[in-house]
């Protein structure tokens, strides 16, 4: 029980795998109180105001779906459910998602990996930008883990060699549009990170992010400088 949650501002939704649910709770303070569930696997979860937003990359021999939930009157309801463009099997569409008031980020984890941008309009998610071709190496796992603040937003590849080091990992820096489409600004990667760097990613201000390692003891914070990203301190 719990092996995924999301917290709303006022409910949490946690994921109990035995069952295949997701069960939601009404929250006041430090009360939590049974509200309902959904038949859906919340594995991957983003939440905010009275959306809830659920990656199912599962579904489908795993080719995955995207579910979006809208609470009215106290009651949830499926709103739109939201397919890969590739539907392809074992993609793994929603394996990483990421919520920024109408901007929604979608990452498939499987082999190079895709990352998919949807922009929310009328009640309605549609597609803004489609990142397929970012400059990494087959299996990199390209959007594996995905987080975004203000305008910024860094993307994980976590499977990417680097030379002869295998799964070295790395992070792409891309800063949001007025258009929500995504810009390429920096690649960080180095040899002296741990391996599948870029497995965890926290972003905390647009100027500040967190970064781990599959197989790390450590976490690598990188600052932006005003021009560039540059690691700032490890923990």
């Amino acid at each position: 029980y719990g092996m995924g949650v999301a917290m709303g501002p006022d409910f949490l939704a946690v994921y109990e795998p035995g069952s295949g649910k997701t069960y939601l709770y009404d929250v006041a303070g430090a009360q939590f109180t049974y509200h309902s569930s959904i038949a859906a696997r919340g594995k991957e979860m983003a939440a905010q105001e009275n959306t809830l937003i659920i990656g199912d990359w599962e579904f489908s021999t795993k080719t995955g779906r995207v579910l979006i939930y809208q609470r009215s009157n106290n009651v949830w309801s499926l709103q739109q459910t939201i397919l890969s463009p590739n539907q392809v099997n074992g993609e793994r569409f929603g394996a990483t998602i990421s919520l920024q008031d109408n901007t929604l980020l979608v990452g498939s984890s499987q082999a190079d990996g895709s990352l998919y941008v949807y922009k929310r309009s009328n009640n309605s998610w549609n597609l803004t930008d489609t990142i397929s071709d970012a400059p990494v190496g087959q299996n990199a796992k390209f959007g594996s883990e995905v987080a975004i603040k203000g305008s910024t937003v860094v993307v994980g590849a976590s499977g990417e060699d680097l030379g002869t080091q295998t799964t070295a990992g790395a992070v792409y820096v891309y800063q949001l549009q007025a258009d929500n489409t995504l810009l390429f600004k920096q690649k960080i990667a180095d040899s002296s990170y741990d391996s599948n760097f870029g497995f965890s990613i926290a972003l905390t201000s647009e100027s500040l992010f967190y970064v781990g390692s599959r197989r790390s003891k450590s976490t690598l914070a990188f600052q932006h400088d005003g021009n560039t990203w540059a690691l700032n301190d490890v923990l």
